[in-house]
């Protein structure tokens, strides 16, 4: 922890857990080679290592502890293993240079709160697996996001979750959506339009506040709540 000299580091594939705050501030750390048969990254690992620029995550790594990654701002790129089962909450936050787009693989369960937060040049992510939860804050202040894909089983928009995503212009919802929670599309100014799912029973308050750009939405025979303010400053439908 905070061993600011160190710039390289290759974890062995002897080696199946890194614990919570192993690598926490090592803020000379550049290059990060993590072998296949790492199962498990704890809490706070690389929390803070500024100077980070690249990770690739092997295959066989199923767990990405809460704020792992938290604060890696000089982090331009984060690839994916094949056997990611959960991202904890945070794991991404203020990785303000990520600018290269992200996978999710198809194993994934959990994304937790806040995971991807203030990823101000994160172009695009797809969401694969069998996310149940997009949890609250999860793309916040991700100005830069133009994509997203979701995957057919989510049933739950969380609190702020595509707050301020400014250039995020379309979104596909899945069928499976039940709820929109409060501020889950706060301020993004330029969405355009798109058609609520089916089974959609619930949108929250300001949910669509200050949507200027959207022009039409077509609401289903399941809706039965409408939350305060949920379409406010949405100047043009």
């Amino acid at each position: 922890r905070e061993c600011n000299a160190m710039q390289t580091i290759d974890i062995p594939s002897s080696v199946d857990s890194i614990d919570s705050g192993a690598f926490y501030g090592c803020q000379g750390l550049i290059q990060l080679t993590l072998n296949e048969g790492l199962i498990s990254i704890g809490a706070d690992a690389f929390r803070g290592c500024q100077a980070l620029v690249t990770v690739t995550l092997p295959n066989s790594l199923l767990n990405i502890g809460d704020r792992a990654f938290y604060e890696c701002k000089s982090m331009t790129m984060a690839k994916f293993g094949t056997g990611l089962e959960s991202l904890g909450t945070y794991a991404f936050r203020s990785c303000s240079a990520l600018n290269v787009d992200i996978t999710l693989p198809e194993t994934l369960k959990n994304i937790g709160f806040g995971a991807f937060e203030y990823c101000s040049k994160l172009p695009a992510i797809m969401v694969q697996g069998s996310v149940e939860r997009i949890e609250g804050s999860t793309f916040h202040d991700c100005f830069a996001l133009q994509e997203i894909s979701l995957p057919s089983t989510v049933k739950y928009v969380g609190r702020s979750a595509f707050c301020a995503c400014r250039a995020l212009d379309s979104i596909a919802l899945p069928d499976s959506l039940t709820m929109i929670d409060n501020e889950a599309f706060y301020g993004c100014s330029i969405l355009r339009s798109f058609v609520l799912p089916e089974l959609l029973d619930t949108i929250g308050d300001k949910a669509f506040y200050d949507c200027d750009a959207l022009t039409e939405i077509e609401f289903n025979d399941a809706l039965i709540y409408i939350g305060n303010e949920a379409f406010r400053r949405s100047s043009n439908l």
